[in-house]
């Protein structure tokens, strides 16, 4: 609330054309969470920070799980949504997608989270199809001193974060955290509980060097580990064909990022920056061990006063070991995957300050698909001083993962002389990977207006047409007899590119400051679809309708209030109906130290459902939650 409608508007953002440039300058769609959004929210996990930003469908699984994705193709393991934190992927090589409850981020270091809703791939790479969300934290100078929060509640068991400050020597900082969340169970549509609670330890610290002139070096790293309870329809090979498994993901790992910055202008400069990143995740039926190498190197430069060009390599190498069972096994145990890059873009100002068009692509090649190239033109002009428009065409691919073509995996069994087996013994259905899988390919159209009519007003409107082609999908074989036990038949359910369509629709953005001790938001969202095949059911597993409505307003110095009230349209294709939520924040500074906060979420109703759990046939709802919070400053 300390900024202004033209502060907000002017905050420098870096994940659109990976330079600083203003929001309101930025060609795309884009949104930024900022630190004081987070501390208004009184949200605890970073999932839950993300229903702040219209356009994304964010939505509870279970305790510790969320589908989360931008503009269509939401489930658990979404996979055409980059995720970064502070320039490191935390996606999973595996399937391509994000495991959210591995992401235990002390959200009090955080500076803000970009939202690029749309393709970002001439940047970012392979799989920033439908969106990117890059979380930036604080340099360690803005967190000097001591600072301990502890939180408790009726679903948020425990949250405690400690953190502390430092300098070494005049222009060095670092800063030290550690941070424990514990989330309790939720419970199933017949009452009845399940074990998917969920706790994780994170610690980790965070160095930044400026004595060198024009020179910063940064060493960060976190190391975690936890468990987070997870629930399994299990198909098994003997009557009733199929059990309900309760078990504890194992989860553990660290990572540890430097990065080098000479900056020799404004506008011209050269970064390198290097990560190492290990994983473990244990369970009863699969588990994993990641290792992954990435290296990045970036130069931009000012060849003219109107053209600006950046460019970059990047190699990255990962590796891993797969543990099997018999119901999901994968064709080599281990495996190690390479990724070459390169990337150019140009910024030209065709007319200053008031026309600008910027070109560029990203080039990969990757050892599933080879070579891929993804190209973006986009288009900036501003005709006066408080509007704006913007358009971009943009080409991004998904390539495929080693989920999608080393595994194995037995989705059900289903008894004989059953409407869908009819035939005299059990039928096995069985998804088989494609090693012949070629990438999903989007060519994305969008056009965006700006206006701010008054200085307490402004609207951001962001449309898009997005075409795709070989969408992933799955083709029925004919089914064959299980020659080493002669008593099952199999189906065979083949991984193909079987599916194009479009999508199409929008986002509209409202902010109002009717007072200065008081912040309107309201926002709405649009995605419909066309697709070649009636069978794919995508329209229907994805909402066609989002609002959402938010104010924040300080009652006094000390005494501020948060609000979000989020519609979300049903799911037919998983029989969820449509969901209006509320979550609630007052917070108390009684003095320049000691903040008390207490805070809800989904309020309206004692439990309802979000998102249906994909592994198993049971459903979890999201409760009620209610905690309080006491933060400490010194």
């Amino acid at each position: 609330m300390e900024l202004s409608l033209e502060d907000l508007m002017n905050i420098e953002i870096t994940s659109v054309s990976k330079t600083a440039e203003k929001l309101s300058d930025a060609a795309a769609a884009v949104y930024v969470i900022t630190s004081d959004d987070i501390r208004r929210s009184g949200y605890r996990t970073l999932p839950d920070v993300l229903k702040l930003a219209p356009g994304l469908q964010v939505a509870h699984i279970d305790a510790n799980r969320w589908a989360i994705s931008s503009r269509g193709f939401n489930y658990e393991f979404a996979d055409k949504l980059l995720v970064l934190i502070d320039g490191r992927s935390v996606y999973t090589k595996l399937f391509s997608g994000v495991y959210w409850n591995e992401q235990n981020i002390n959200l009090d270091d955080v500076e803000r989270i970009e939202i690029i809703r749309g393709p970002g791939a001439t940047l970012w790479g392979a799989n920033a199809v439908n969106g990117v969300i890059n979380v930036i934290t604080k340099e360690s100078q803005d967190t000097q001193g001591g600072h301990v929060s502890v939180s408790s509640g009726n679903e948020i068991r425990n949250v405690g974060v400690i953190r502390y400050g430092g300098t070494l020597g005049k222009e060095n900082n670092y800063r030290v955290y550690g941070r424990y969340y514990r989330q309790d169970h939720s419970v199933l549509a017949d009452g009845a509980s399940i074990g998917d609670d969920w706790d994780v330890l994170q610690a980790g610290f965070r160095i930044d060097w400026n004595s060198w002139q024009n020179n910063t070096v940064t060493v960060q790293g976190d190391v975690y580990g936890g468990n987070a309870g997870a629930f399994f329809t299990l198909p098994i090979f003997e009557p009733p064909y199929s059990q309900l498994l309760e078990t504890d993901s194992k989860l553990s790992g660290g990572n540890v990022l430097a990065r080098w910055t000479h900056s020799r202008s404004e506008a011209s400069g050269i970064e390198l920056q290097a990560y190492f990143d290990r994983t473990k995740r244990h369970h009863e039926v699969a588990g994993e061990d990641r290792n992954t190498f990435d290296l990045d190197f970036q130069v931009r430069h000012k060849l003219h006063e109107r053209l600006e060009v950046i460019g970059g390599l990047g190699y990255q190498i990962t590796a891993d070991t797969q543990d099997s069972s018999s119901l999901i096994w994968f064709d080599s145990k281990s495996r190690t995957d390479n990724l070459l890059s390169a990337f150019l873009q140009g910024s030209i100002a065709l007319i200053d300050e008031k026309l600008n068009m910027t070109v560029g692509s990203k080039f990969e090649h990757n050892d599933y698909t080879g070579f891929e190239y993804q190209p973006s033109i986009r288009m900036f002009w501003r005709p006066g001083s408080t509007h704006s428009l913007w358009a971009s065409v943009s080409r991004a691919v998904h390539t495929p993962s080693r989920w999608n073509t080393d595994v194995t995996s037995v989705w059900a069994v289903t008894p004989a002389g059953t409407p869908f087996n009819p035939g005299p013994l059990p039928l096995v259905l069985t998804s088989i990977g494609n090693k012949d899988l070629r990438s999903e390919e989007l060519t994305a159209y969008e056009l965006g207006y700006r206006v701010r009519p008054r200085q307490d007003l402004s609207l951001d409107v962001a449309t898009f047409y997005n075409n795709y082609e070989g969408l992933g999908t799955v083709e029925l074989g004919s089914p064959f007899l299980d020659l080493a036990t002669s008593a099952f038949m199999v189906m065979p359910a083949i991984r193909v590119n079987g599916v194009d369509g479009k999508s199409y629709g929008g986002e509209w953005i409202v902010n109002w400051w009717p007072h200065s001790e008081i912040r309107l938001e309201a926002a709405y969202s649009l995605l419909l679809w066309r697709l070649d095949d009636p069978a794919v059911t995508l329209d229907e597993e994805n909402p066609e309708h989002q609002v959402w409505f938010r104010i924040d307003a300080d009652a006094s110095k000390s005494l501020r209030l948060g609000m979000l009230v989020r519609y979300i349209d049903d799911l037919p294709a998983y029989g969820v109906d449509n969901v209006v939520a509320l979550d609630t924040r007052l917070g108390w500074a009684f003095n320049d130290s000691w903040e008390l906060e207490v805070a809800g979420q989904n309020l309206l109703e004692p439990t309802h459902l979000e998102f249906p759990t994909p592994t198993s046939s049971k459903t979890s709802l999201v409760e009620r939650r209610i905690h309080v919070a006491l933060t400490k400053s010194f």
